[in-house]
């Protein structure tokens, strides 16, 4: 009976350890004027523009490789052909991120919402993407951030996330 006591007092420890490690990975620490809101991401965003995920082609990762880096990041390659410029200015038709294509859709419940994932690195094959884009010093476009909404599945021309970015950017707009 003790032995029983003592399994099953160890399995619920480490579910618990489980739980409590994965809950922490999607932490995000902010630093000091890093966007929070949905708002402040699209003030901060350089670009924004609404895409279509992989009809040309991806990279894929190589053999072996995991599909990962070291630092979480998706070892695959999208080519997102721009549809329209919603903010800022790109001199090229398509941007390439970091991701997997798949046959499915990845809608989330609500911006940021990256289901079992901190980010958004799985893009359904010609769905159509709302991307916040960010300038690195490389000079290359990242759309990356932990459970922030800068890479979104629409839903059509009147998706919420979509009509919410135009209100803000018409804001920004208004003397």
């Amino acid at each position: 009976m003790t032995a029983v006591i003592v399994r099953f007092v160890f399995i619920v420890v480490l579910c618990n350890f489980m739980f409590v490690r994965t809950a922490l990975a999607c932490d995000v620490v902010a630093f000091p004027g890093a966007p929070t809101t949905p708002q402040q991401w699209v003030r901060a965003a350089s670009v924004i523009v609404r895409s279509r995920a992989g009809t040309d082609h991806a990279v894929v990762p190589p053999p072996g490789s995991g599909g990962f880096g070291p630092d979480g990041t998706p070892l695959a390659f999208i080519d997102f052909a721009i549809l329209e410029v919603l903010k800022g200015e790109i001199s090229d038709t398509q941007v390439r991120l970091p991701g997997f294509l798949i046959d499915r859709d990845t809608f989330h419940r609500y911006p940021g919402d990256n289901g079992p994932s901190c980010y958004s690195d799985f893009y359904k094959r010609g769905g159509e993407y709302l991307l916040l884009l960010f300038r690195q010093p490389s000079g290359a476009y990242s759309a990356r951030g932990a459970l922030a909404p800068l890479a979104e599945q629409l839903r059509g021309p009147d998706d919420t996330w979509l009509l919410f970015v135009r209100n803000e950017l018409a804001k920004e707009q208004t003397p």
